[in-house]
């Protein structure tokens, strides 16, 4: 796996996130996996971790957990963690951490491109120089109240949601009560969040304690989100091109004097009109859940033979 330092169009100097290509074979480590009707599991290794159906008409998704730790990131060591360069409110900080978190993903993701970037959204912490187009991530407080199984509605614009993989540890364990302090000091490790397209949710992959640890000292926790993307191109249909450059011809035809300002605009316009731009957009890949929904079924009903998202 390779990655690079990603900036936002015209901003060079400006960090918006870390891009990571992935050129490999074989099964992936972290695995979305579906089947008909509308079912998808999420597995870490051999363990499953998550199961999911969609709901008819696109209305939202049931989903069910294990409640088992996530063995994707070996734990952060305080000492590493206070190593870290910069402060914990730049975008240096959350850099260095997304090249931590890339070497630890080696190795555990699917071909293609990746991207490592900074969350947004309420109670989150925000960085002065990143700037990123991830949708919002809401609903983190959520997690230390969230059940094993829920129904998550999209509405009209997706839900925004987080779900954890396991029950947030006790308030008083003494875990939590170490990372309060690695939260008071500013050495808290951002949470890893992963995006899942047929979902339109993130999932909370490495971090639980970290985010107990932030939430009881009423601190706003750093979360970068990994999302896979791929590249889309849309040209623009000659007709379009041709009503363009009817319209521009026009408009500098009106002009009194060739300013150099409305010419610049204009020449912007027919340069915009005539490129193919190119978009990235979440992709996640599903892999055929062996076994089928017939599997699928066995699973959930062994952990939940009552659960109106069995189906």
């Amino acid at each position: 796996m390779r990655w690079f330092d990603r900036h936002p169009a015209g901003q060079p100097e400006q960090w918006s996130g870390l891009g990571l290509v992935v050129e490999h074979r074989g099964r992936p480590t972290l695995r979305v996996e579906g089947a008909a009707p509308r079912l998808i599991r999420l597995c870490i290794g051999p363990s499953p971790m998550l199961w999911a159906r969609l709901a008819p008409r696109w209305a939202g998704f049931w989903w069910l957990r294990t409640d088992a730790t996530p063995a994707l990131i070996p734990p952060l060591r305080a000492d590493a963690a206070r190593a870290v360069q910069g402060s914990p409110d730049s975008a240096r900080w959350l850099a260095a951490w997304s090249r931590i978190f890339a070497r630890h993903l080696d190795g555990a993701l699917d071909d293609g491109i990746w991207r490592l970037e900074p969350a947004r959204g309420p109670g989150l912490r925000s960085f002065d120089d990143a700037a990123t187009d991830m949708p919002p991530v809401l609903g983190l407080r959520a997690l230390t109240a969230q059940p094993r199984r829920a129904f998550e509605a999209w509405d009209l614009n997706g839900s925004g949601a987080v779900i954890g993989l396991r029950t947030l540890s006790r308030p008083d364990a003494g875990r939590i009560k170490a990372l309060r302090k690695r939260a008071r000091d500013g050495s808290l490790a951002p949470l890893l969040l992963f995006f899942v397209g047929g979902l339109d949710a993130c999932v909370l992959l490495d971090g639980h304690d970290r985010l107990q640890a932030a939430l009881l000292e009423e601190r706003a926790p750093a979360a970068l989100v990994l999302n896979r993307v791929r590249t889309v191109r849309y040209a623009a249909r000659q007709q379009e091109r041709a009503a363009l450059w009817r319209s521009v011809g026009d408009a500098f035809a009106r002009l009194d004097a060739p300013y150099p300002s409305a010419v610049d605009r204009l020449n912007r316009h027919l340069i915009a009109g005539f490129a193919d731009p190119e978009f990235e957009r979440s992709c996640t890949r599903a892999w055929p859940l062996p076994g089928g929904a017939s599997r699928w079924r066995a699973e959930v009903a062994a952990r939940a033979p009552d659960w109106r998202g069995l189906g």
